[in-house]
């Protein structure tokens, strides 16, 4: 079961890049959701450094910058045009907005995911434009997440992700790519 629920997850995640994702879009809580819970409403001052895929030394202010949150799923996408193509990183948490609170520092891999069926996910993308990432797209091995209090009740994020290299037989090698992603959340 948790194989399948695994594979299902990797599929949608891993065609994050090429999905369209509802915009503007008013948030709302499930039935059963937390009466507490004050769903993201936007995400501000996005950053992106590090390397994704085949582009090295990404050190950018988001030119595109997007979240979502229904209480149930929370997103935020970072885009950076470079010169010669565009970098997008989208965070996808299922299950696990609640965690996102002031002193959070946890990392996540898409193998770790709970019985609450939590999963915390970075792709990362790489395409000619922005829109079109036909160069790398893939979910990172590793998310750590760092979140601290910002004015207001914003969220300052921290998101670094790391994809491993792989041997020929697919296990993992100690050199890889990271990159971070930060961000402001509002409520």
């Amino acid at each position: 079961m948790r194989s399948n629920m695994l594979a299902a997850a990797m599929m949608i995640v891993s065609s994050a890049c090429a999905m369209d994702r509802p915009a503007d879009i008013a948030p709302s809580l499930p039935d059963d959701g937390d009466p507490t819970y004050r769903p993201v409403r936007g995400a501000v001052e996005g950053r992106l450094v590090g390397d994704v895929g085949p582009v090295d030394g990404i050190d950018g202010d988001a030119q595109l910058l997007s979240a979502y949150d229904d209480g149930t799923y929370l997103s935020v996408e970072t885009v950076v045009q470079l010169e010669d193509r565009a970098v997008m990183t989208l965070l996808a948490v299922t299950n696990g907005a609640l965690l996102f609170v002031p002193g959070l520092h946890a990392t996540f891999t898409l193998e770790n995911t709970g019985a609450d069926d939590m999963q915390i996910a970075l792709i990362g993308c790489v395409g000619q434009n922005i829109g079109v990432y036909d160069e790398f797209d893939a979910p990172a091995d590793e998310v750590t997440v760092e979140v601290q209090a910002g004015q207001d009740d914003e969220l300052l994020v921290a998101v670094r992700a790391s994809w491993f290299d792989r041997d020929v037989t697919g296990a993992r090698l100690a050199t890889f790519n990271s990159a971070q992603t930060q961000f402001t959340l509002l409520r």
